[in-house]
């Protein structure tokens, strides 16, 4: 991970630092049966699990005794259970069970990983890997059964997620990148749209009089 940071251009380190402390999805909610699930977030491996009571653990990857990925291994009540050699995890990163000593529940106090803030929404798992600064937005759609959801991807994207986003409202490329459906090259001004802010969501809403609206594409 260091030699991957220290290589970036100079800003980086500090973006990717930013980005810890924002709630990131990396699974979705359906994964999660009755075995942990390995995922990756911003060169972080983790490992994803549910406990006994259906709520989301959230731990790195990595057991602290030989390195092997806890993913391999599997759930035992509320503890995830190394497959090397049997180390046991509560959910809060602790090791709670050394199989190898005469009185199993004398683990060093270091022998614990990394656990981090997770939960369900939106059927996706999200992961913050330091203390969130905002709650997930509000999508009430996403809970609303009058709506059907679509789940698509993942998709690849190479290049920065601020920019990833600077793509769904830059409503100025959409004749020349998306013509006959979200745009048209003959008309290449940008219609009339509203941007508002509430906290640290952006909302905003265009309207699109020339699209012909039709059964495929609704407008």
């Amino acid at each position: 991970m260091s030699s991957t940071i220290t290589s970036l251009r100079p800003g980086v380190f500090a973006d990717l630092r930013a980005l810890r402390a924002c709630w990131h999805p990396v699974a979705w909610a359906a994964s999660l049966a009755g075995r942990p699930v390995h995922a990756d977030l911003l060169g972080e491996p983790l490992v994803l699990w549910r406990g006994p009571d259906g709520g989301v653990r959230a731990m790195s990857d990595l057991c602290v005794h030989r390195g092997t990925a806890l993913s391999l291994g599997w759930i035992s009540g509320d503890e995830l259970v190394c497959p090397y050699h049997g180390w046991r995890y509560r959910a809060d990163g602790r090791c709670v069970a050394i199989p190898q000593l005469e009185d199993p529940s004398r683990v060093p106090a270091k022998a614990k990983v990394s656990a981090f803030a997770a939960q369900e929404r939106y059927g996706m798992i999200w992961v913050a890997l330091d203390e969130p600064r905002w709650p997930l937005p509000e999508v009430p759609e996403l809970e609303n059964d009058t709506w059907e959801e679509v789940q698509a991807g993942p998709y690849r994207w190479g290049c920065d997620a601020a920019r990833q986003v600077e793509n769904f409202t830059d409503f100025g490329h959409f004749p020349w990148v998306h013509p006959g459906l979200l745009g048209d090259p003959s008309r290449p001004v940008v219609p009339r749209h509203e941007v508002r802010t509430e906290e640290n969501v952006l909302h905003y809403s265009i309207v699109r009089p020339e699209a012909p609206n039709s059964d495929d594409f609704p407008v």
